[in-house]
């Protein structure tokens, strides 16, 4: 969408959707990206580089640019962030819902400075994906950057972005306040 009075572009990417949705959501090996230079989700790299390259061309030299999603959307619009900034784009602003995690800390380290805004809740199990241990236990996935935490009611909270890192203890801590994650408090309606 874009706003030639606020010259302004928004992108907005949904989430998984079908089979070849979640086929890129378990390619989930590591791989050093030839256009960033650091290890990003192999699937979700995939998915937005194919994003950047339609874009590219459409993008307007001079306009700010938003971009959002939810889910496979989110970790497609951190890296469309990246790809974007990277390029000399003017990003004004990533919102990512849930997003699963993208890269390690190498990545964050490079991309720490990225206009991101992560929002989860606190039983949403996602926000773990790819599971630290998983294949990478001496440089796993983490989550970068400052998280607002939705709570119940009109609450929310801001939380470091270690707190989705260590799945293990998150249940541990969630049994003992007698609640658990579940996949229902990852849509977007919840």
């Amino acid at each position: 969408f874009e706003n030639d009075a606020a010259r302004r572009a928004d992108i907005a990417i949904r989430g998984t959707a079908n089979l070849k949705n979640a086929l890129l959501d378990v390619e989930f090996l590591k791989r050093r990206s030839g256009s960033l230079g650091i290890y990003l989700h192999s699937g979700f790299e995939k998915a937005a580089l194919a994003l950047f390259e339609d874009l590219r061309p459409r993008l307007r030299a001079g306009y700010a640019i938003r971009v959002t999603g939810h889910s496979l959307g989110a970790a497609e619009a951190i890296i469309l962030g990246m790809l974007l900034r990277s390029e000399g784009f003017a990003l004004e602003l990533v919102v990512a819902s849930a997003p699963p995690k993208v890269t390690d800390s190498e990545g964050w380290a490079r991309f720490g400075d990225l206009p991101l805004i992560r929002i989860a809740g606190p039983y949403d199990p996602i926000p773990f994906l790819p599971p630290r241990g998983l294949v990478y236990g001496k440089d796993p996935y983490i989550q970068g950057g400052r998280l607002l935490m939705i709570l119940d009611g009109k609450s929310f909270t801001v939380q470091e972005g270690s707190f989705f890192d260590d799945y293990p203890d998150a249940v541990k801590q969630a049994v003992a306040d007698g609640r658990h994650f579940d996949l229902k408090d990852h849509a977007i309606l919840t």
